[in-house]
Formats: structure tokens, C-alpha cells, sequence
């Protein structure tokens, strides 16, 4: 005898659907145990390599192998500035030529520029 509570109402009829469905739950799955346990299932294999993808680092390398390397221009002779020019007391030929020739290049390389544009 157990004190402290009433338990089911065993003629009530929601309960008896409750029942029945938990029994019917029971005994599908007891049968899909058993139908399992007859089935030979393929082992699965531990040796198969698996896909990894690749890493970030990998695929910024790809990516940068396939970009062109850009062509570095030619540089040329360093000439004097002008204001070098302005400081020596003495101005010779040599040295406005000099100057003539890096602003006849400044300015042809302006003119390429413009054309791009």
C-alpha cells in the first residue's frame, strides 16, 4: 500500500488512447530493432581519405600567381634640380642644358598622360 496518491483514472478514455499510443510506439520500434539486427549493413570504411578543403593562405597564393606582375619603368638619369641650379653662384651650360632636358622629358611624359585620359 502506497500513501499519497490516487493514480490513474484507468476507465477514463483519454488515458486509454495515451496508453494504447505509447504501446504501438514500443512495439513499432521493438519491430525496427529487429529488422535492423537481420539487415547486414556495409561497414564504413576508416582508411577513405577525406576532402579538405583548401586554406586561405592557398587560395590567395593561386589567386596571386594568376595576376600579371606589373612591368617596372626605366628610370632615368637623376638630373639636378632647378634649385640647385639657383643656388651656385655660378651657372654653367652644362647645367641649364641639363635642366632643359629633365623639363623637355617632364613634359613629354605630361603629354603621354593626357593622351591615356
Amino acid at each position: 500500500f502506497r500513501a499519497g496518491g490516487l493514480g490513474p483514472d484507468v476507465e477514463n478514455v483519454t488515458y486509454k488512447e495515451k496508453l494504447a499510443k505509447s504501446q504501438r510506439k514500443a512495439q513499432y520500434s521493438q519491430k525496427l530493432r529487429y529488422e535492423h539486427k537481420q539487415k547486414d549493413f556495409p561497414a564504413k570504411r576508416r582508411n577513405e581519405p577525406r576532402y579538405n578543403p583548401p586554406s586561405k593562405s592557398e587560395i590567395a597564393i593561386k589567386y596571386a600567381s594568376r595576376i600579371p606582375v606589373p612591368k617596372q619603368k626605366k628610370k632615368e638619369k637623376l638630373l639636378k634640380p632647378l634649385s640647385s641650379l639657383r643656388r651656385s653662384p655660378t651657372i654653367l651650360q652644362d647645367d641649364i642644358l641639363q635642366e632643359r632636358v629633365r623639363l623637355h622629358l617632364r613634359h613629354k611624359r605630361i603629354l603621354e598622360d593626357l593622351e591615356k585620359l
